[in-house]
């Protein structure tokens, strides 16, 4: 299993770093990379994209030897005015996961998943809450409810 985390943070690390370079270049863009704590806990990684879909991207584990990659595309709106320092956002997506149970006979989990929370930003940083249900489709058909509470450090680039 410890091979494996490795890995998948390898992956997550390459994925994370080749895109940030394009998405760098663009005016307005900032890509954030963060924790987040609950079921599953993990590293994030998400791309903002003004006036369009914003991706976000997890590597996580749980502590019953269960680790996945998920991937969502996200559509955010403001709820605030705007008056304050302080920027509240909603949001949610639809996404996809693939993920490995070392527990079970090293199976391999593959489903659909979605995205609903709400986020606060202060300058560059966003504290997020999220729920993320999860429909297993292979080995078995099967749906969980996770989520957790989490934190990004954004680097903006005009």
């Amino acid at each position: 299993m410890k091979s494996l985390f490795q890995f998948a943070a390898v992956v997550a690390l390459t994925v994370a770093l080749a895109s940030t370079s394009d998405c760098l270049a663009q005016s307005g863009r900032s890509t954030g990379i963060g924790v987040q704590v609950g079921s599953p806990t993990g590293v994030t990684v998400k791309f903002v994209r003004p006036a369009r879909v914003d991706y976000d991207f997890l590597a996580a584990w749980d502590l019953d030897d269960f680790l996945f990659l998920a991937g969502h595309a996200l559509w955010e709106r403001r709820v605030d005015d705007g008056s304050g320092d302080v920027d509240l956002r909603m949001f949610y997506g639809p996404g996809v996961f693939i993920g490995l149970r070392d527990n079970r006979n090293d199976d391999v989990v593959v489903g659909f998943s979605g995205e609903f929370g709400a986020s606060l930003w202060f300058d560059q940083f966003e504290i997020f809450l999220q729920l993320m249900p999860l429909f297993e489709l292979a080995p078995e058909t099967d749906f969980h409810l996770g989520g957790g509470i989490g934190f990004r450090f954004h680097i903006p680039r005009n």
